[in-house]
């Protein structure tokens, strides 16, 4: 593993580990999103959720609560962060090795 993706693996879990609440880690979530997506991240979360733009900001801006439909087609969409979204518990094996992309959502 290379230094950089070393730093980005710590720097990662130490982010999952601050995100206590639902809300922190569908920020952290909707961030991955945006960065994998790019420009027009927001509308195109809104073509493959259903959920409108605004909502989606709102709730990155914490000026919304994600609701259970945000939380759920954020589950769908990257179903290898569903346990740890809605729970914040990271299965240890996991965590050992590398970040949440590559625990394809199996259980502690």
């Amino acid at each position: 593993m290379s230094t950089v993706a070393t730093l980005e693996s710590k720097l990662w879990k130490a982010r999952c580990a601050e995100a206590a609440t639902v809300e922190d880690r569908t920020r952290l979530l909707l961030e991955v999103l945006s960065v994998e997506t790019g420009h027009g991240a927001w509308a195109a979360l809104e073509q493959r959720t259903g959920i409108t733009a605004q909502r989606w900001r709102k709730a990155y801006r914490d000026r919304q609560r994600p609701t259970p439909d945000m939380l759920e087609a954020l589950a769908n969409q990257l179903p290898q962060y569903a346990f740890w979204l809605l729970t914040g518990v990271v299965p240890r094996a996991k965590l050992q090795h590398g970040t949440p992309a590559d625990w394809q959502g199996e259980p502690a």
